[in-house]
């Protein structure tokens, strides 16, 4: 088994993982008269380097239960593992017993595996019903979906169903962009100054489009603005110099009578 990533995968599908640790936890019985629980006490992982071997269990935590050091068990173990089944290889390095693993045996029980599971290889409950949400893509509905958003859906897709397949209870949520006051004014924008006019009729892309009927829009109420002002004895400039803290509550009163922005926050 050349490709790494296959080595770091091979030993955790079911079947391979336990069968590599009911023979270690055989072996520390046999050599230590000592039962252990291999779940808790060995933990899988995998080797520093790729010729190290496939995968390596660090014997610290079996110093713990054996009152013995690392190293030395290790060692011990080495020696009386045979290559059998799923093992190909076994070596110790310092505190670490490590194992290459024959690719052929490995295929045959993961296929094995496969078969006796079918749908269901994989799946588990280790998620125990668990409540997840998963939020992804959220297309914006002021321009077109491009490849990103579709890879943002495919993976939202694929985590939701890695999650339901152990166990999870999923909570999909795919948020169609807000659509906010931004996104209402520009539709005011168009229903009274579009004239029908689509992007590509107008020969430009459908976020500018839209944007170019906000800037609009604003401008509209900028004069609509300015004309009301009068009525109060000031002007535009004059406003807009004021303190954004003076300036509140002139907005507010503003606002309460402009056509367009009640039109736009009914829209």
């Amino acid at each position: 088994m050349e490709d790494k990533s296959m080595k770091t995968t091979m030993f955790t599908v079911m079947g391979v993982a336990e069968s590599l640790l009911a023979v270690i936890a055989q072996a520390v019985e046999t050599v230590f008269a000592k039962e252990i629980e291999p779940e808790r006490d060995l933990p899988l992982g995998n080797p520093p380097k790729p010729e190290m071997g496939d995968v390596t269990v660090p014997c610290f935590l079996l110093a713990k239960v054996l009152q013995q050091a690392p190293a030395k068990i290790a060692a011990q173990l080495a020696k009386v593992i045979q290559p059998q089944g799923n093992i190909q290889t076994v070596s110790a390095v310092g505190p670490y017993l490590n194992f290459s693993l024959a690719p052929g045996a490995v295929i045959q029980t993961v296929v094995g595996q496969i078969l006796l599971a079918g749908e269901f290889y994989g799946t588990s409950q280790v998620g125990g019903g668990q409540r997840v949400m998963v939020e992804y893509s959220g297309p914006n509905s002021n321009k077109a979906m491009h490849l990103g958003h579709l890879r943002n859906n495919q993976l939202g897709i694929a985590l939701c169903k890695i999650l339901a397949a152990v166990g999870h209870q999923v909570i999909p949520v795919n948020i169609v962009n807000d659509r906010g006051i931004a996104i209402c004014r520009s539709m005011v924008a168009y229903r009274h100054w579009g004239q029908g006019q689509t992007p590509k009729r107008a020969g430009v892309k459908g976020d500018h489009f839209v944007g170019e009927l906000y800037a609009r829009f604003m401008e509209e109420v900028e004069a609509e603005l300015s004309a009301w002002l009068t009525t109060k004895d000031m002007t535009l400039e004059a406003y807009k110099a004021l303190p954004e803290a003076e300036q509140k509550p002139i907005t507010k009163e503003f606002e309460a009578q402009s056509a367009l922005t009640r039109e736009a926050f009914e829209t």
